[in-house]
């Protein structure tokens, strides 16, 4: 154990290294490379999942939900690697689907660190009233969604800024929450002025006549 553990550290590690080596333009020999490593730290995950079922067996090991983490890694990284064989290069889009499940193996790097253990059990055991946190969220984009429908769902096209798009406006529910969303992200100043601008009312029928000079004031003001 003295030694086993610093290896599977390391050897994550440098997983976790060579990942960052992937790019969309590399050559076929670095592409044949990387698949190669892959392929190795793939089977050290295996090696790795034997050796802690051997030595605490089955029952032992089945028992912690960290080594279940561990275990789902190491198969879908078994499953990943003879699906990428199986499928050949030429099928380029389904095995790009299957090369991103290899980035769940850096989920292994939980159970090598006490300090990670004990914050992913901190923010399991907060999840139920980060639940309630996120239902009072939505029950309060819901609420001004529908008040976003009812204020502004008259601003016509063409909009005259960059804040209000066929995408997010207030015509309807589902344009109104993703305009909210788009708020909470920070790009509401551009939201604001489109809904605010006096031209964006309907005062001004003659869309060309929508310029920064017309709309120098607001809905409200």
């Amino acid at each position: 154990k003295k030694f086993w553990e610093p290896f599977v550290v390391l050897f994550i590690t440098a997983n976790a290294v060579q990942l960052c080596f992937y790019r969309a333009d590399a050559g076929e020999a670095e592409t044949r490379a990387m698949s190669v490593a892959s392929a190795v730290f793939c089977a050290l995950y295996v090696l790795e999942t034997l050796v802690n079922v051997i030595a605490m067996r089955w029952v032992n090991y089945w028992r912690s939900g960290w080594h279940r983490l561990d275990f789902t890694v190491t198969v879908i990284g078994v499953l990943e690697l003879v699906v990428l064989y199986a499928a050949g290069e030429d099928n380029a889009g389904f095995v790009t689907v299957f090369r991103t499940v290899r980035f769940f193996r850096l989920f292994k790097l939980l159970k090598t660190s006490p300090g990670l253990r004990s914050l992913v059990d901190t923010f399991l055991t907060a999840l139920p009233g980060m639940l309630n946190i996120l239902g009072l969220m939505a029950l309060m984009m819901h609420i001004y969604a529908c008040l976003g429908c009812t204020l502004y769902g008259d601003v016509p096209e063409p909009y005259p800024g960059d804040g209000l798009t066929r995408y997010t406006n207030f015509q309807n529910w589902g344009s109104a929450v993703s305009t909210l969303y788009v708020s909470l992200s920070g790009n509401w100043a551009e939201i604001f002025k489109d809904v605010y601008w006096e031209c964006a009312t309907g005062d001004l029928s003659d869309p060309a006549a929508r310029t920064a000079e017309a709309c120098e004031s607001y809905r409200f003001s």
